[in-house]
């Protein structure tokens, strides 16, 4: 099975009902060429998303990070 991957240079922004790890809001989701970041409207947290094909199905991964 051939698979077809897709460039582009222009962000592609997308929202994700109910998924902010943070307080269960909906994420906003703008992936570009070589970054994506997601950002919920309702706690205000910006942070930086993997994204990516797991099993044959899309993925939005979160690094972990904390404060020392």
């Amino acid at each position: 099975m051939e698979r077809t991957v897709e460039t582009s240079s222009q962000a592609r922004d997308f929202r994700l009902p109910d998924a902010c790890v943070a307080c269960g809001g909906d994420l906003s989701v703008r992936v570009g060429p070589g970054s994506a970041w997601s950002a919920c409207l309702a706690c205000h947290r910006l942070a930086p998303v993997r994204v990516g094909e797991v099993n044959g199905e899309f993925a939005m991964l979160h690094p972990p990070g904390g404060l020392a």
